[in-house]
């Protein structure tokens, strides 16, 4: 996560809960008195909350968490759309929301997917690959591979997904085609980073691409955001979810 401690700072200091006071957050999200403490203390990245602890503390400050991950970075037009009644209405479950506004909702939800969305679905449906119509065109599907492996066995591609944009379609064979063209270091990283994917951390990190221009053939350096997700399909074998996003 980009710079967490400094936005969880910024997210603490806006909340009239919680500002200068870590036990009482650190007791919220389920932790000991001083692991807020602890967490803005420690420098080290290793020791970042995974997403499950961070949606818990982007819940209780009440911003999403796409600002404590850094990819936004107007706190307070966030907690605005947090707030909004569609938002509140779609996810509480009460009840109380229309029809439309449900589906307006999940309108958005399949127009622009967020992080917060993907890790909601997941926890709704126990890592489980179903009821995800409303996410399945911004995501890609690959069979978790081993360290051992040599190339990522592709699931599916998301019709508007990053890859998909990317590449001009969303045919595996292009991706295979990416793959094999990657030098044997970066396509070992990739894959070492699939292996390694848990229920217990989804990494969300900054990845680069470089796209061809297809009249001038030269290429376009990108930054994107990505997230890894384990699932488990109908089958109950394990695949990777990843989300890609330009930043």
């Amino acid at each position: 996560m980009t710079d967490f401690r400094s936005r969880l700072l910024a997210a603490m200091s806006s909340s009239p809960i919680y500002r200068g006071n870590r036990r009482q957050l650190s007791i919220d999200v389920g932790k000991g008195n001083r692991y807020i403490s602890n967490l803005l203390n420690n420098k080290n990245p290793e020791t970042e909350p995974g997403l499950f602890t961070a949606r818990k503390i982007a819940d209780c400050l009440e911003v999403p968490i796409e600002f404590l991950a850094g990819i936004s970075s107007d706190l307070e037009a966030e907690q605005n759309q947090l707030k909004s009644p569609e938002r509140q209405h779609f996810f509480n479950g009460s009840g109380t929301a229309t029809r439309g506004t449900r589906n307006s909702a999940r309108a958005e939800r399949r127009k622009n997917t967020k992080i917060d969305d993907l890790i909601r679905w997941w926890h709704s449906t126990g890592g489980r690959l179903e009821n995800y119509e409303d996410i399945s065109d911004n995501i890609d599907l690959h069979h978790q591979p081993r360290t051992t492996d040599t190339t990522i066995q592709v699931g599916s591609i998301g019709k508007n997904s990053l890859a998909s944009q990317t590449l001009g379609g969303n045919d595996p064979d292009l991706l295979y085609d990416l793959l094999d063209q990657l030098t044997p270091e970066r396509r070992g990283r990739i894959i070492n980073d699939y292996a390694r994917v848990k229920n217990t951390h989804f990494p969300v990190t900054l990845q680069k691409i470089f796209v061809k221009h297809p009249e001038t053939n030269s290429s376009l350096e990108l930054t994107y955001q990505r997230l890894l997700m384990p699932v488990l399909d109908k089958s109950g074998r394990n695949m990777i979810l990843n989300f890609s996003k330009l930043i």
